[in-house]
């Protein structure tokens, strides 16, 4: 019997689908699966709405292998597949939507989304993806998954929905920004570690408290309005805490990347159940 090693093309293929920063996940699925359960429950629509949601989401890294230079034509076919499946379920999805169940309102979201994904095309090809404003953008742009998802399960547009984009757009960029200070914090420890100096050094928090304390302020204020429920309050409480208790000088750095990762995308599926469970139970 004679063994072969796996098929290299399915493995780029795969590869090639699934989008390249883990982080992504997380700020992408938990508002979609926060939209969902603030509405209640999953109907035709909802699913319909995940259908297309999830082809947008699969459809940037493939496209990205299309617009960016630097790729080889190996690299081609499998992009252009996957292209035409994420387009395929776009439009079926969108045909279920739009005519049929007339949800128009998702045109404005989808709009939004489609320049969103645009701008972050342009971004990874001008060299540009990792800047902050890039990740801020992109961040924003996923947390529209909560108010699309819970527009599309429940059929009618309510203050609920733009509200559980704000909240989740605000855990998400609080994310980014507490993981970039962390990345930062590390890579000054390592260095200063290789200089020999024994006193290692924190970079500014400002911004990160500063985002923290607006995103519990714009929680006040929006349960204040009677437009979210008091209990989500705590939660942002409790974030700037965390932020806050992290970014002492005495905290000690973060040993390797994975665990600044795993530590957002926790916090970000705790806040998601915060939020669902304060509007379910409030």
């Amino acid at each position: 019997m004679v063994y072969s090693a796996p098929d290299q093309n399915a493995t780029m293929q795969i590869k090639t689908l699934l989008p390249k920063e883990h982080g992504s996940w997380f700020l992408f699925l938990v508002p979609l699966a926060v939209g969902l359960g603030v509405a209640g429950g999953v109907n035709a629509r909802a699913g319909a709405f995940v259908i297309a949601a999830l082809g947008l989401f699969f459809a940037r890294q493939p496209l990205d292998v299309v617009w960016r230079a630097g790729h080889t034509r190996a690299d081609m076919p499998p992009a252009l597949i996957w292209l035409i499946v994420c387009a395929l379920l776009v439009v079926g999805a969108g045909i279920y939507l739009l005519p049929v169940a007339r949800l128009w309102g998702l045109l404005p979201l989808g709009l939004a989304g489609a320049g969103l994904l645009a701008l972050q095309l342009w971004a990874a090809r001008a060299r540009l993806a990792r800047t902050l404003w890039s990740e801020v953008i992109g961040t924003a742009g996923l947390a529209l998954a909560a108010a699309g998802a819970h527009y599309a399960a429940t059929g009618a547009w309510t203050v609920t929905a733009p509200v559980l984009w704000l909240l989740m757009a605000v855990v998400g960029v609080g994310g980014v920004l507490y993981s970039r200070w962390r990345l930062r914090r590390r890579r000054l420890a390592l260095r200063m570690a290789a200089n020999g100096e024994g006193v290692i050094a924190a970079p500014p928090r400002v911004s990160v408290l500063t985002h923290y304390g607006g995103g519990l302020a714009l929680a006040l204020l929006l349960a204040l309005f009677g437009w979210a429920p008091w209990a989500v309050t705590p939660l942002y409480l409790l974030l700037l805490l965390r932020v806050a208790w992290g970014t002492r000088p005495a905290a000690r750095p973060d040993r390797t990347v994975l665990a600044i990762g795993l530590g957002e995308g926790i916090a970000t599926i705790a806040s998601g159940l915060w939020v669902v469970a304060a509007y379910r139970l409030g």
